[in-house]
């Protein structure tokens, strides 16, 4: 069957606008566009709370939105400082992967060969959301069928790391994908277990490589 059949239905909806700054190029007449997203509120106040006198808490939900713009990558040595850092890095992820996938409708009306038209490149681990969220996408919204959208997914997306220092490896409690992104926490789960069915056909009965290399420490 084509696609997973379950559908994510967010608490929180956040509307991303898009902002294109023109970067002109050296010793040409081209230029390259580089593509920024404002985050804002579906509903901007609570009507009805405001109405009733309770001016703060109307507001909310546009405040917590707005929120996410103020300072990128914040500190995360708190619990709400990770949380912030965790919802800043989908909606970049997500805003821009729905961008180019819309894009590439447009331009080419089929899904089959987006993985070989677009590079989605990720440096460091902060993008980390990219493959789980184009998966999303594919699997769930587009009713793909996983082993395409896999496959879709590893030609489009690479990744490049600069570095082994802990901080800049980013590492999130399953508790708090639970929480905030349970449909890619599942996505994780799948891709894990397909992968380590791979490293037991390698290694059989390597227990501990297993329990070394899977994505999700738990």
């Amino acid at each position: 069957a084509d696609g997973s059949g379950r559908r994510w239905l967010p608490a929180e909806r956040i509307v991303a606008t898009a902002y294109d700054f023109i970067v002109p190029g050296h010793g040409t007449e081209r230029v390259s566009t580089l593509r920024q997203w404002h985050a804002s509120s579906e509903h901007p106040i609570d009507f009805a709370a405001f109405c009733r006198g309770e001016h703060l808490a109307s507001g909310r939900e546009r405040l917590s939105a707005d929120m996410l713009n103020w300072v990128l990558y914040p500190d995360d040595s708190t619990h709400a400082g990770r949380e912030m850092r965790l919802k800043q890095e989908f909606l970049l992820v997500s805003a821009s992967l729905q961008d180019i996938v819309a894009r590439h409708l447009r331009e080419r009306g089929s899904l089959h060969d987006l993985g070989l038209r677009n590079a989605v490149h990720l440096t460091e681990t902060h993008p980390a959301l990219t493959p789980l969220e184009l998966m999303r996408l594919l699997v769930d919204e587009h009713a793909l069928p996983w082993a395409q959208a896999w496959a879709i997914t590893r030609q489009a997306v690479s990744y490049t790391n600069h570095t082994l220092m802990p901080e800049a490896l980013e590492q999130w409690p399953v508790s708090m994908l639970e929480w905030l992104l349970p449909r890619h926490l599942e996505i994780i789960y799948e891709i894990n277990a397909r992968f380590l069915q791979t490293v037991e056909r390698k290694w059989p009965g390597d227990d501990g490589r297993k329990q070394r290399m899977s994505l999700v420490n738990e």
